[in-house]
């Protein structure tokens, strides 16, 4: 009975047996798909950073802000991060006019702002990616970059994905990359992979917000990649000048304009 009920509604619209077929194909054709190589390049990817036990990289972030639902406001970050997994992680960063440094020694991680002559710290123990859910969670302080740097998150973004797209190979910075584009249900995402099985490392990403008007984005750069880096002994211990002044956290924030930096928005 069901199946004369759809062919009676078919011929009453006009459609023959044949169009409907058609339009069910091109309407299949239609629907996003999950290119396999695309997934399968951003994962290999993200395991290669996450096994490798040194690595650093310098990055320039821009990032956008849209101002009175239309004007987009474009702000830059920028610096290196070096990370040892188990010994300790260092970055420093610039935006504006502000100059930070982020220290790690699996004991402590002590954030300074240079400029300012303010430092804050405090006791940490655990992994890197221990290290950045605590941050995140107690403190509202997103480390630069730490994605790239995650043993245990770094391709999290792919379990939300819709769809996934390869581009084939491009130039970046003179290095031939693997071309792909994701989207989720909260981003858009484009990604450079350097076109090298044995360091295949992201050259470039740019997200996109598609619910915000303006569609603001973030471009992140990575260039000076060193995945088999030898550290200096102390790189991991801050060194305490007598020009800075020990804070609170969130006195360092208020004084030092600390919030915006570090969540980079």
């Amino acid at each position: 009975m069901k199946k004369i009920i759809i062919t009676g509604l078919a011929f009453v619209v006009g459609f023959s047996a044949s169009a409907l077929n058609a339009q069910t194909e091109q309407s299949a054709e239609q629907q996003p798909a999950i290119d396999k190589q695309a997934v399968d390049i951003a994962k290999a990817s993200a395991n290669y950073l996450a096994k490798l036990p040194a690595l650093q990289t310098g990055w320039f972030v821009t990032y956008d802000e849209v101002v009175a639902g239309r004007e987009k406001i474009t702000y830059v970050w920028s610096g290196t991060s070096a990370l040892e997994r188990g010994k300790g992680y260092r970055a420093t960063s610039e935006r504006g006019d502000g100059f930070r440094e982020y220290v790690y020694d699996g004991k402590k991680f002590t954030v300074a702002s240079l400029d300012a002559g303010y430092y804050a710290d405090l006791d940490a123990t655990g992994s890197f990616d221990a290290l950045v859910t605590e941050l995140q969670a107690e403190h509202g302080i997103t480390l630069p970059v730490w994605e790239v740097f995650s043993a245990d998150n770094a391709d999290a973004f792919l379990n939300d994905i819709v769809e996934a797209t390869y581009h084939g190979v491009t130039t970046v910075g003179g290095t031939p990359t693997h071309h792909l584009s994701f989207r989720s249900a909260t981003e858009d995402r484009q990604m450079w992979i350097a076109a090298d099985d044995k360091r295949p490392v992201p050259m470039m990403v740019v997200g996109t917000d598609p619910y915000q008007q303006g569609w603001p984005q973030y471009h992140a750069f990575f260039h000076q990649w060193d995945t088999a880096p030898k550290f200096a002994r102390n790189l991991f211990t801050f060194e305490l000048k007598d020009s800075l002044r020990k804070v609170t956290l969130p006195k360092l924030r208020a004084e030092a304009g600390g919030g915006e930096i570090e969540t980079g928005k």
